[in-house]
C-alpha cells in the first residue's frame, strides 16, 4: 500500500479536529467532553473487548513489548545524559525525559498500524491487531508508572501525600483497569452475549476517529513558548527518531518477523502522548515544555512514519 494512502487518513482526521477547533466549530467544552468520552468510555471498552476475545498471541506481544521497553530505556538514558551535559534546569528535566519516551500508541500508533496492514489478508491483520492491543495493554502501566517517577524525582516540592494521590490515580486509571479486566475475561474464557458483543463493537468503532479528532483539537488549543523550542525539538527527535532506530536493532535481537518489526517500529515512531501534558500539569512538571513536545513530535512523526514505510523497515 502506498505510504500516502496509509498516512493521509490519519492526517486528514487530525487536521479536521485542528480546523474545527481553530474555527470554534467545536467548542473547548465539546472537545473536552469528547476527550473524556474517548478516555473514560471508548478506549477502555475498546481495550477490554479486544483483549477479552483474544486466545493467543501473548508470546508475540511479549517480544514486541520487550522491544518497546528497549526503545524507552534508550530514550531515557539519552535524555538524562543530555540534561546532565547541557545542565538543563531541574524544572524542565521531568517533562523533557517524559516527552522523550512516552508513546501515543492508542491514539496515533495503532491507527497508523491498522491502515498500514489494511491491504493484507484478514489473518495477518488479525494477528497484527492482536499483537498491538496486547502490547498496548502492557505498555499502559509501564509508561504511566515511569512517567510519574520521572516527574516526581525532579519535583522539589513533591511529598509523600502527593505521591500517594498520584499512586491512587495510576491504580484507578481506566485504561489499566480495562486491561486487567480484559485479561481476566480472556483467561476465564468469558462468553459475551450477542447484544453485548454488538454494543461493544459499535462503541469501539467510534474510538479511533474520536481519538484522532481530540488530538487535532488539542493541538489547536495548545500554547507553547518559542523559548522552549530547542528543548522540545530535541526531545521530539529522540522520541520519533532515536526510539525506532533502537527498536530496529532490538527487533532483530529478539527475532521478530518482518511484519512484527514494521508494526513495532511504527508504534515507537509515534509522537509523544497528549496525556504527558496532563500528567506534567498534575505533578508540577513544565506543562509548557510538555505541550511543545506534543506539538513538535506529532508533526515530525509523520516524516518518521514515511521513512519507515518507504524503506519497509
Amino acid at each position: 500500500m502506498d505510504t500516502l494512502e496509509i498516512l493521509l487518513p490519519v492526517i486528514i482526521i487530525l487536521s479536521l479536529g485542528f480546523i474545527l477547533r481553530k474555527t470554534e466549530f467545536l467548542s473547548s467544552e465539546f472537545t473536552s467532553g469528547l476527550g473524556r468520552l474517548a478516555y473514560w468510555v471508548g478506549l477502555p471498552a475498546y481495550l477490554f473487548y479486544e483483549i477479552s476475545t483474544m486466545d493467543k498471541g501473548l508470546n508475540e506481544a511479549l517480544e514486541s513489548f520487550a522491544v518497546m521497553m528497549c526503545g524507552m530505556a534508550a530514550a531515557i538514558i539519552l535524555a538524562a545524559v543530555i540534561c546532565f551535559v547541557f545542565k538543563i534546569k531541574k524544572s524542565y528535566i521531568g517533562s523533557f525525559i517524559q516527552g522523550s519516551f512516552r508513546t501515543n500508541i492508542a491514539y496515533i500508533g495503532i491507527p497508523v498500524v491498522f491502515y498500514t496492514f489494511a491491504g493484507y489478508g484478514s489473518g495477518m491483520r488479525s494477528d497484527i491487531a492482536r499483537m498491538c492491543i496486547l502490547t498496548l495493554a502492557m505498555c499502559v502501566p509501564a509508561y504511566n508508572i515511569i512517567s510519574v517517577i520521572a516527574l516526581l524525582v525532579t519535583d522539589t516540592s513533591a511529598n509523600g501525600r502527593q505521591f500517594w494521590k498520584t499512586f491512587q490515580k495510576i491504580v484507578t486509571n481506566p485504561l489499566i483497569i480495562s486491561v486487567v479486566l480484559g485479561l481476566l475475561a480472556a483467561h476465564f474464557r468469558v462468553e459475551m452475549p450477542v447484544y453485548l458483543d454488538r454494543s461493544f463493537d459499535a462503541i469501539t468503532g467510534l474510538v479511533l476517529p474520536a481519538a484522532l479528532l481530540c488530538v487535532g483539537a488539542t493541538l489547536a488549543q495548545t500554547r507553547f513558548s518559542w523559548t522552549l523550542l530547542q528543548y522540545s525539538l530535541t526531545a521530539s527527535l529522540i522520541k520519533v527518531g532515536f526510539c525506532p532506530l533502537i527498536g530496529y536493532f532490538a527487533a532483530d535481537w529478539f527475532g521478530l518477523t518482518d511484519t512484527q518489526k514494521l508494526a513495532v517500529m511504527l508504534l515507537l515512531a509515534s509522537p509523544t502522548a497528549v496525556s504527558s501534558y496532563i500528567l506534567a500539569e498534575q505533578l508540577n512538571g513544565n506543562k509548557e515544555l510538555s505541550a511543545s513536545i506534543v506539538v513538535n513530535s506529532t508533526v515530525i512523526s509523520f516524516v518518521s512514519f514515511a521513512v519507515i514505510l518507504g524503506l519497509k523497515l
